[in-house]
């Protein structure tokens, strides 16, 4: 059996700044959206989605340069890790240049 959907606006009462914004908007802005531009929508939602997620990694550190990272953390009152990924993030978008 197909399931039904039901409108999440129905019976919906908004509040009077709600109903200026609502009032402000004029009519020929607004309009409907074929079905096809929905599911196009929603793939690339999904897809943008998929994309966010983060993926757990095991990696080998040494323990003074573990330290000094966690230093460095707490210094900036943000956990480690978040500073790991932060660097490895601006690293991947080239906003970070590292020599070997």
């Amino acid at each position: 059996m197909k399931k039904q959907r039901r409108d999440p606006f129905e019976g919906l009462v908004l509040d009077t700044y709600e109903q200026e914004v609502e009032d402000s908007v004029p009519a020929e802005d607004v309009f409907k959206v074929s079905k096809g531009d929905m599911e196009r929508f929603a793939e690339i939602a999904r897809a943008h989605k998929l994309f966010q997620v983060s993926k757990r990694i095991n990696i080998r550190i040494n323990n003074k340069d573990l330290a000094k990272v966690k230093a460095k953390a707490r210094h900036n009152s943000i956990p480690y890790q978040t500073l790991i990924s932060s660097i490895v993030h601006k690293y991947a978008n080239g906003e970070l240049e590292v020599t070997l």
